[in-house]
């Protein structure tokens, strides 16, 4: 009975069933996957056309009996490089494994399940983990246009290629910090420049919650406040403006469809960073604009070799391998990886608008 339990908890095909089962718990709020959907892919190389996003072409008039007008296909750009790899690993230490025995022993089967249940929850952090570090790459193309991270294990580095006439750095009198700033002037000409260039209008904008304070004291946004202007308030009053009336006052002079403001942290090599940085903005249309890439990873590719020679290798649904093993000699620690190779695309650059504005 040891033997079978045992090999049950440090399975990762064991682990991946639990966790998927229970993905709804296990899975930390991804808001940039919809943007950038999860797509598999095979091997280790990518390769995307980045579309110019430019008007839609009228057909021509033509005369009877005479050739069409050849349409050139403009506006395409192959990118391509290979997909980088990240990995991570936990170990469960002997004092955990002979816990989980001790129970075993006694027959104390809701011991068991709580041992089991922290090993478990101990291990999905790394599944989180992996999940986050794909939303941590959507966040740095959708916000620098571009990924560049160092860390202990490597380096990815990336540029998608913005238009540099898409990138605004606002400072004196038009930074944001200035109560005086046009802002709403301001996000209102950035869209309409993108959509003179491309056809096509940016219609969301995101930012975190330190750059969404900066348009609280904003004197053209409480101009602006229509329920204010009807009521005539003024001085001590503005203190009742609520977030809900900026974000729709700033909706209804843009054209803006959503406003997201996203508040979330990482760390990195004991480092916190911001998903969506602090005084920076990125408008952008509709749709998806591109993918999350997921090549195959060495433990995948390699997985049923490994397994024949005593790993424990399963992948899961959106392209996380995770491999699980003891040790044969000691300490005889549980160890669990995962890795993934991937990246994000992202074919919507040229409209995309990014702006620092402090």
């Amino acid at each position: 009975m040891i033997n079978n339990i045992t090999a049950k908890v440090f399975t990762a095909d064991q682990f991946v069933g639990f966790i998927e089962q229970r993905r709804e718990v296990y899975t930390e709020s991804t808001l940039l996957e919809q943007f950038f959907p999860v797509k598999l892919m095979v091997g280790l190389d990518y390769s995307y056309i980045k579309t110019s996003n430019s008007a839609v072409e009228l057909t021509s008039p033509s005369a009877f009996d005479a050739e069409p007008i050849a349409q050139n296909r403009e506006g395409f750009d192959a990118s391509m490089g290979e997909l980088p790899l990240f990995r991570k690993k936990m170990i469960l230490g002997e004092k955990e494994k002979q816990l989980l025995r001790t129970y075993l022993a006694l027959g104390d089967e809701e011991g068991v399940d709580r041992v089991l249940i922290q090993i478990y929850d101990d291990q999905a952090t790394l599944l989180t983990g992996a999940r986050m570090t794909m939303e941590f790459l959507r966040a740095r193309a959708l916000m620098d246009g571009k990924i560049n991270i160092m860390s202990k294990g490597g380096a990815v580095s990336i540029d998608y290629k913005v238009p540099d006439a898409n990138k605004y750095t606002l400072s004196g009198d038009d930074a944001w910090d200035n109560e005086d700033a046009l802002v709403l002037d301001q996000i209102e000409e950035w869209i309409e420049d993108v959509e003179d260039e491309t056809g096509y209008k940016p219609s969301k904008m995101i930012m975190n919650k330190t750059t969404f304070k900066l348009l609280r004291n904003n004197k053209q946004i409480q101009a602006n406040l229509l329920p204010l202007a009807v009521l005539g308030l003024t001085g001590a009053d503005l203190l009742a403006i609520s977030d809900t009336q900026i974000l729709e006052t700033i909706k209804s002079y843009t054209g803006l469809s959503e406003i997201i403001v996203y508040n979330r942290k990482v760390k990195l090599d004991g480092t916190i960073y911001d998903l969506i940085e602090d005084n920076k903005i990125a408008i952008f249309p509709e749709g998806v604009l591109g993918n999350t890439m997921i090549g195959t990873s060495p433990a995948e590719l390699n997985a049923s070799e490994a397994n024949a020679a005593g790993a424990g290798i399963a992948v899961t649904s959106d392209g996380i391998a995770v491999n699980t093993y003891t040790t044969t000699s000691s300490p005889y620690v549980a160890t669990t990886e995962v890795e993934f190779i991937g990246l994000p695309s992202l074919v919507q650059s040229d409209s995309i608008v990014l702006a620092t504005v402090k």
